[in-house]
C-alpha cells in the first residue's frame, strides 16, 4: 500500500505543541489529517499512524448510505 504526502501545512504551536495539517492519498482516496510533532517528520510519522487506522467503509457499506441518503432526500422534499 502507497501513501503519497501532498502537503504539509503547520499552523503553529497550539497548546504546546505544533499542529499541523497533513493531505495524504492512497488507493482507497484523498484524506486530510490532523497531526501533532516539533517538526514536519514528527507530523508526517503521526498523520501517517492515523491515516493507516482509518476507517475504510465496504461496497455493502456505502450502498447502505446511497439507500439512505436518497429516502432522506425524498422525505426532505
Amino acid at each position: 500500500m502507497t501513501t503519497v504526502i501532498h502537503n504539509i501545512e503547520d499552523h503553529g504551536i497550539w497548546r504546546g505543541h505544533h499542529s499541523w495539517t497533513v493531505v495524504m492519498e492512497d488507493e482507497h482516496g484523498r484524506s486530510q489529517v490532523s497531526a501533532r510533532g516539533d517538526t514536519a517528520a514528527e507530523a508526517e510519522a503521526d498523520a501517517r499512524k492515523t491515516f493507516g487506522n482509518r476507517r475504510i467503509w465496504t461496497p455493502e457499506e456505502r450502498e447502505a448510505m446511497a439507500r439512505t441518503n436518497r429516502a432522506l432526500r425524498r422525505g426532505l422534499s
